[in-house]
């Protein structure tokens, strides 16, 4: 929405609705004319940032309450993006941008072979000593790695294990290439690195039991000292083959192991007390993801005849809480999670308004209506959401889709304002995924067409004054 359409929807609501809303703000002075009015409350609004505040009056007139909550839209536009010169740069910032006040932009290309190991860090291995790439707020800094290497028996089989690590504002990372013998077993890899908590050196090694079924287990690794521990020891191995995949959730604090089966088993097992509980019996059939919320809480997410159903146990009491929401498929109802398996998600109303609701409690929160088929992304700290446009091509090549990013909504949840970007990206390059790096900005990844290199794109937005 644009100033103009800003104030043609104020121009919608009732002289009633404005000085409801006035009173509610603390205006005591009534303005003459409808436009003075709007300033009066564009000022209260700025000032108090009392938006949710504003229930009764906002409820009964949605263009109202629209167009208050986008008051402080900024709307711009994003040049196409040309490709920078080459230079013998590993990571060159090679072009700044700035937008109308509304953000900053810096583009980067990567001339060398990386991993993204976090949302802010890139690794690029060498057998001389490899290295991190940690994005700051100004630009990349070089982290050399420490590297740690030992060979480890497990399931009638030697592996060789060679990993990268460094520590980043109080959190690891870890980096590795691909076991040069990982298509040895069905599984498609030899050996695999997670991290439940990136605070801790605690992380844990995947191998497969060669000696029975390929089947991955986990192994409890300190990263700094590679030392690793069975954590499985008091589990059925026997219980695994070949005929069914597995994956591993560990709790944040490491306590616990989820185990789940493409055939819908789930259990949970106790490391200290070296026990499992079957919550098989207790979850829907039709398992689609679970994860730890946190320590305590286990959350399982499954999808039965469109309608989607939501599993808390708690571990400390065994206690389940449960919650349902249809799909939106044809009709109201859960349009997007927006966490894994997580807390949050976007649903669609019966009177067309979108909310952002807690899953756990139903309670949500009326957001601006936004494409239906744009993407839904929340900041760390769930203060920011992103609305991502984009469009998607056929690349001609095996039918693949390539897809460009045609435009960004950022949603401040405080303060109630939103920022439009529009872009002009370039058919010709394939964006590969858009991300929050931090509270404050997120960042695309691209094709750069013109040398075959990577691109990042990494947005600053400014808040709006």
């Amino acid at each position: 929405m644009n100033t103009w359409e800003m104030l043609l929807a104020l121009d919608g609501a009732s002289d009633d609705d404005l000085e409801a809303v006035g009173i509610r703000l603390g205006l005591t002075q009534k303005p003459h004319r409808r436009a003075g009015m709007r300033v009066l409350l564009a000022a209260a609004v700025a000032a108090a940032l009392l938006l949710a505040t504003l229930g009764v009056a906002m409820a009964t007139s949605p263009d109202f309450r629209d167009a208050v909550y986008s008051i402080f839209h900024i709307q711009t536009r994003e040049p196409a993006s040309e490709a920078g010169a080459v230079t013998d740069e590993n990571v060159q910032l090679w072009k700044h941008l700035e937008l109308e006040d509304a953000a900053e932009i810096d583009y980067y290309t990567l001339r060398i072979p990386f991993y993204p190991v976090a949302d802010d860090t890139l690794y690029h291995w060498d057998e001389n000593g490899s290295m991190f790439y940690h994005l700051t707020k100004e630009g990349f800094e070089e982290i050399p790695a420490t590297r740690v290497e030992f060979e480890i028996t497990f399931g009638g089989a030697t592996q060789h294990i060679v990993y990268d690590w460094a520590k980043l504002d109080r959190q690891y990372v870890i980096g590795y290439r691909e076991d040069p013998r990982m298509n040895e077993n069905p599984y498609g890899y030899a050996w695999m690195l997670h991290q439940p908590d990136r605070t801790s050196p605690n992380v844990w090694l995947t191998l497969p039991d060669w000696s029975k079924s390929f089947a991955p287990c986990p192994l409890l690794l300190d990263l700094e000292t590679g030392e690793w521990t069975d954590v499985l020891k008091g589990m059925e191995y026997d219980r695994m083959n070949e005929e069914r995949m597995y994956s591993w959730r560990f709790s944040p604090d490491m306590q616990h192991l989820l185990l789940m089966d493409d055939c819908g088993g789930v259990w949970l097992y106790d490391m200290e007390a070296q026990t499992e509980k079957d919550l098989s019996p207790e979850m829907p059939k039709t398992l689609l993801d679970a994860a730890f919320l946190n320590a305590e809480t286990l959350t399982l997410m499954s999808v039965d005849s469109q309608i989607y159903s939501f599993t808390w146990y708690h571990v400390k009491d065994g206690t389940l809480e449960q919650r349902s929401y249809p799909s939106d498929a044809e009709g109201p109802g859960l349009r997007s999670v927006l966490t894994p398996v997580g807390s949050q998600g976007i649903l669609l109303n019966a009177d067309g308004t979108l909310s952002l609701t807690d899953l756990q409690t139903g309670i949500g929160a009326r957001l601006p209506a936004f494409d239906r088929d744009c993407v839904y992304l929340l900041n760390e700290d769930g203060t920011q959401m992103l609305c991502v446009d984009r469009k998607l091509s056929d690349s001609g090549t095996d039918g693949l889709l390539t897809q460009t990013f045609t435009g960004f909504s950022v949603c401040d949840l405080e303060n109630h304002t939103v920022v439009r970007l529009d872009r002009e990206p370039s058919d010709e390059v394939n964006e590969w995924s858009v991300f929050w790096l931090d509270n404050e900005r997120f960042a695309v990844w691209a094709d750069n067409p013109e040398n075959g290199f990577a691109d990042l794109h990494v947005y600053h937005l400014h808040t709006p004054e």
